[in-house]
């Protein structure tokens, strides 16, 4: 958690193998689910960070969805269109319960698509699995 919310901060703990970051002003109830969300093995940041951070990664060199890497083309392939729907949302910065809301769906059918994600795009955590959403043209910066 950090008054400090500029893209070298966000970057440097990413880059450092942080699990989560979090700006100061972020409510109580949002930093305790997001204590759980990292304790139960997936990462979070918060939605300003999470914005410059995509905006950063789409400008880099190689990052473009025409550029998508062979392998990640065949991955997204795989996936099903729900896949699809949820990994867009977590790349939106939605929660599981806001995805679960939103798409009427239950935390264990969300928990299980997400692990499913996880292990078809060989992606670490939740920002993994935003960044190849992103790389692959699944989700657009709006």
């Amino acid at each position: 958690m950090t008054t400090f919310d500029t893209d070298e901060y966000v970057l440097t703990a990413i880059e450092s193998g942080a699990s989560g970051f979090l700006v100061k002003n972020t409510a109580p109830d949002d930093v305790i689910a997001a204590i759980r969300t990292v304790h139960d093995g997936d990462a979070v940041i918060s939605p300003g960070p999470t914005r410059r951070l995509f905006t950063t990664f789409r400008k880099r060199p190689g990052c473009s969805a025409v550029e998508v890497s062979l392998t990640d083309k065949r991955l997204a392939d795989e996936l099903t269109p729900r896949e699809r729907d949820i990994l867009a949302l977590i790349a939106k910065g939605r929660t599981n319960k806001e995805i679960c809301d939103e798409l009427w769906i239950t935390m264990p059918t969300i928990k299980a698509h997400i692990g499913n994600l996880r292990a078809k795009t060989q992606s670490r955590d939740r920002v993994q699995l935003a960044l190849f959403a992103l790389r692959v043209g699944i989700a657009e910066l709006t």
